[in-house]
């Protein structure tokens, strides 16, 4: 019998479900403006949070943030904290905000850095900064999510079929056609990579999280 998510992961699993319970406040203070249910937000990301918990003790990050401080993210690029953001990824979000009027406005913390002289070197230290912090990752989560629903048209689909194309999206890149994030989820990618032999596809363990957990966590407020 094929095991499911948590008993592969085991205790990386109940890990990344404290983190989630703990979290809880500021969970909620970021992503209650989002268009589409907390639970389904964090089912998005919840795979990268299973991926830093698998290997957060093998990052050693702080060469790499010199080298893209310095150069840029052709030089370094490599994924931060929770939900394993990449500089890369956080630039790409600042540009597309420009692409739909009526988010730059809602987004604009994100698109604005106060250094003088827009020097592109302090606004890389500057977002690196912002990538180590929870609360700046849900603040590119928020985004990332409000871009998706506008590019993919997804909002009238079951939440289940919405959490698996946004995970796909979270995944792949938004440069992916709805058709090919579809293709995409019938792989088995997850945890290592396409390259290597996998238990799971991505968007299913982010559907799996989504229907056993995430409303149970995140349908009530009240309780943090």
């Amino acid at each position: 019998m094929a095991q499911t998510p948590p008993q592969w992961f085991d205790s990386q699993w109940s890990d990344a479900i404290t983190q989630c319970q703990r979290n809880k406040r500021i969970i909620f203070e970021h992503l209650s403006g989002n268009p589409i249910p907390i639970a389904e937000s964090v089912s998005v990301v919840f795979p990268e949070m299973l991926r830093y918990v698998l290997w957060k003790d093998l990052f050693e990050t702080a060469a790499l943030e010199l080298l893209y401080v310095r150069y840029g993210s052709t030089k370094a690029d490599f994924s931060i904290g929770w939900f394993q953001m990449k500089p890369s990824f956080a630039e790409k979000l600042e540009r597309e905000i420009y692409t739909y009027p009526e988010l730059v406005m809602h987004y604009s913390d994100l698109t604005t850095y106060s250094i003088p002289n827009n020097d592109s070197v302090d606004i890389r230290s500057e977002r690196i900064k912002r990538l180590k912090q929870l609360s700046w990752q849900l603040k590119y989560l928020n985004a990332f999510i409000a871009i998706a629903l506008k590019r993919y048209q997804v909002e009238n689909l079951e939440p289940v079929e919405r959490v698996k194309i946004l995970a796909a999206a979270y995944n792949r890149g938004l440069v992916q056609s709805v058709e090919e994030l579809k293709s995409f989820n019938k792989l088995k990618t997850f945890p290592y990579g396409p390259q290597r032999t996998n238990p799971f596809g991505y968007a299913q363990v982010a559907e799996y999280f989504y229907r056993t957990s995430a409303n149970k966590i995140f349908t009530n407020p009240k309780t943090l």
